[in-house]
């Protein structure tokens, strides 16, 4: 036979639990019971309630919210897409990009003093020279004729010219081509340059020890499209 629990026990069990776990409220706010104990029955009863209403927790503000499109508005986010390099196809690509690289050569502090101190370039008769050759190289234009080889011994003659001023030279033009152009006629123009450079500096160091250096051939030079070979 179970016996039922005094009245007294009763309050004390649903006691324990409403302040371990709290009330809730109809309005969604929960409710946290401190009991007061009366003097004269401490073990038994409570003899008052106090109530202390607890701020119910907010609901997580959805990211459509009026407040955040606000925010949005003051700081958008914007992507800014470049735009795509084209490939070099014309004449007028070429001497673009002559002009461009000589735009920097001419001022770096590396080689730029090869150009104006010892060389003393003239920018303006040069640039037609090198557009040719570089028209004749990417675009099969056939219209360059002469040596490239023999102005840099010249100039390797009054300057030693050594490998870090090739190495510059080549970053400055693989800068350039990368910053107006893209596709397989820029690859090339880089390339070609990189195999100049490299023929350049081993055949000046080979003629550094011959009695009359200038007394040199041409350079042969590869043409795209298969158009036959010139010598730079």
């Amino acid at each position: 036979m179970v016996r039922a629990l005094p009245r007294s026990l009763r309050l004390i069990r649903e006691l324990g639990d409403v302040l371990l776990h709290g009330c809730h409220r109809g309005d969604g706010r929960r409710a946290l019971v401190k009991p007061t104990f009366g003097a004269a029955a401490p073990a038994l009863a409570p003899a008052a309630l106090t109530v202390r209403l607890l701020p119910s927790r907010p609901e997580p503000e959805p990211l459509e919210s009026p407040r955040f499109a606000r925010a949005g508005a003051r700081s958008p986010v914007r992507i800014r897409l470049a735009p795509l390099a084209e490939d070099i196809q014309t004449r007028a690509d070429c001497e673009q990009l002559v002009r461009a690289f000589y735009g920097r050569a001419l001022t770096d502090p590396v080689i730029g003093w090869l150009f104006t101190d010892v060389a003393k370039l003239d920018l303006e008769a040069h640039v037609p020279r090198l557009t040719r050759f570089w028209e004749t190289i990417l675009l099969g234009a056939q219209s360059y004729g002469g040596g490239a080889f023999r102005p840099h011994l010249e100039l390797n003659s009054k300057a030693q010219l050594r490998k870090g001023h090739f190495d510059r030279w080549l970053y400055l033009w693989d800068t350039t081509v990368d910053e107006l152009f893209s596709g397989p006629h820029a690859d090339l123009a880089k390339a070609h340059a990189h195999r100049v450079a490299q023929a350049f500096e081993l055949r000046l160091r080979s003629f550094e020890q011959q009695q009359d250096p200038l007394a040199v051939p041409g350079l042969p030079i590869v043409q795209q499209y298969g158009r036959g070979s010139r010598e730079p």
